[in-house]
């Protein structure tokens, strides 16, 4: 029985209020599969989708360190390292993907093309853009 002093809110689990204010259904369960399989399938999706909110990333390179949210992702990073830097730059330093030689050039012609629209401090890579962009609030910025 439920306590009368007791919203339906604050005796709902954080996995329900979760599923609640994102939105989610539970849709009917398919031929074979029951109800609870269906549920859960669905929360563990949600559960992988909320990590894009959060910051939390727990996939590490064993290579370069860099962490990922999904383990898709770091699927997809670690074939980098797998093959060779084949974007070089006149300064010998070299690249996987064209967009980051293109970024490390910038810095040599002194070009800052990412601004932040907070406070108007800009920047040659974008990875540093996004860090500086999240320090002004807890919000995401757009990617």
């Amino acid at each position: 029985a439920a306590d009368p002093g007791v919203s339906a809110v604050e005796s709902a689990t954080t996995e329900e209020v979760i599923t609640e204010e994102a939105g989610a259904k539970v849709s009917e369960p398919e031929t074979g599969a029951s109800q609870e399989q269906t549920q859960a399938e669905s929360l563990y999706s949600l559960r992988i989708h909320m990590l894009n909110h959060t910051g939390v990333r727990p996939h590490s390179c064993k290579v370069c360190g860099k962490t990922f949210a999904h383990k898709h992702s770091l699927k997809m990073h670690r074939a980098l390292h797998d093959v060779t830097k084949q974007f070089q730059c006149h300064c010998d330093k070299r690249f996987y993907e064209a967009k980051d030689l293109q970024q490390h050039m910038n810095k040599h012609m002194g070009l800052k093309p990412f601004q932040c629209q907070v406070c108007g401090k800009c920047y040659s890579w974008k990875k540093d853009w996004y860090s500086h962009v999240k320090s002004h609030s807890v919000a995401e910025p757009f990617k």
